[in-house]
């Protein structure tokens, strides 16, 4: 009997765990704008602390809630699922109410479309096994055995082992009689190849799915980390005849 042979089939993990450490990326680096108003001679005396007074602090935004997790909490958590970081930022930082959303719900889509694919892909082998069993009189030898592509691809089991006699593969021949399979004619190997391509089909574009659902949690990962490291600052700044506003933003790693 020939020594059966298995396919590596990765199936589809449909939730990731954490698989990169994303948060190494991110490099602390602190900066502080301050602003300072110069002093009239003809204004009146004022006091050395008056002149202190005229600095305009940054105004920062509220401190984040107690418990809020540091930038790799928030990483690790849009990792597993995306937007769950970017819901726990937001608790602390109302203006990024809804960001992630759109990560979570496409998310939602892929891993409903891998389960249909993987679904599709299951239910044609055991259409594909079946058929075989019932029209070519084969036997069933596990999912992923290379038995059922030689049963593709050759009438019968004695065209297979002639075909390994003439190419010199004389341990890959079927010798036990219960390895037996003959198709009537072409059009039933043709049908059975047909089902049997499109569960092959149908777990490749699963795979690909699998590839979309991946890079989507990576992208949410880094998501997070880009808006838990924006931090919007009002500044005061002194122009003639009074003072103006300015907005910017500090990219440094926020302090908890």
């Amino acid at each position: 009997m020939k020594p059966t042979t298995w396919r590596t089939r990765l199936r589809l993990p449909l939730l990731l765990a954490a698989l990169l450490a994303a948060p190494c990326l991110l490099a602390p680096a602190a900066q502080a704008a301050r602003f300072k108003r110069g002093g009239s001679t003809a204004a009146p005396a004022a006091r050395p602390d008056s002149l202190e007074q005229t600095r305009r602090p940054a105004l920062r935004p509220a401190a984040p809630l107690p418990g809020t997790p540091g930038t790799a909490g928030l990483a690790l958590r849009s990792l597993v699922v995306p937007g769950w970081g970017q819901a726990v930022l937001a608790r602390s930082r109302p203006e990024l109410q809804g960001r992630g959303q759109a990560g979570f719900w496409l998310d939602v889509g892929l891993v409903t479309g891998a389960w249909a694919l993987l679904h599709l892909s299951q239910t044609k082998q055991d259409e594909f096994q079946a058929y075989a069993v019932r029209v070519a009189g084969a036997r069933p030898h596990g999912d992923a055995s290379d038995y059922w592509v030689d049963v593709s691809n050759h009438l019968s089991r004695a065209d297979f082992n002639q075909s390994m006699l003439e190419a010199g593969g004389y341990s890959e021949r079927y010798l036990d009689p219960a390895d037996d399979w003959a198709w009537p004619s072409r059009s039933e190997q043709t049908r059975y190849r047909d089902l049997r391509a499109v569960s092959e089909q149908a777990f490749s574009q699963a795979l690909a799915v699998g590839g979309a659902i991946f890079l989507n949690h990576v992208l949410s990962a880094a998501h997070v980390l880009r808006l838990a490291r924006e931090e919007p600052r009002l500044s005061a700044l002194p122009v003639p005849g009074g003072v103006g506003l300015a907005l910017s933003l500090d990219l440094s790693t926020p302090r908890h």
